[in-house]
């Protein structure tokens, strides 16, 4: 895969476990879309412990620092590019995010997420060292 899509698959991925990790509970997420959060976290985390580094990911759920997202977000385009499944997978779960709202469907290449985490519905467009930050 060009490590470009990978950027723009791994930046909404990020956000949205960064922001799961923020908010309690999917008190502001719909069943549907929390289950496939957790999904896609576990499929994320197994990656993580094929290759040694979930401590990574525990970084993010404990602290979404932009450094440790950052980390993060690195290490998924760097896997997606090399494991063609795990690639597919986390595809297959930006579009079901997508369908739930979490990743709003207009977005071109997942570039743009919304926050439904907060009271409030917030529009932030990611790049490739974009994060998202917690007002």
């Amino acid at each position: 895969m060009e490590p470009v899509t990978a950027i723009a698959i791994a930046s909404p991925i990020v956000s949205v476990i960064a922001n799961k990790a923020l908010e309690k509970g999917g008190e502001k997420l719909g069943e549907s879309a929390y289950k496939k959060i957790n999904q896609m976290i576990t499929v994320v985390r197994d990656k993580l412990s094929e290759i040694r580094r979930e401590g990574i990911l525990i970084d993010v759920e404990a602290k979404p620092t932009e450094e440790n997202q950052s980390e993060l977000k690195t290490t998924i385009e760097k896997q997606m590019t090399k494991d063609a499944d795990f690639d597919k997978k986390l595809r297959e779960f930006v579009e079901q995010l997508k369908s739930e709202g979490v990743i709003p469907r207009d977005s071109k290449n997942g570039d743009q997420y919304i926050n439904t985490f907060n009271d409030k519905v917030d529009r932030s467009t990611f790049g490739p060292n974009s994060t998202i930050t917690n007002n």
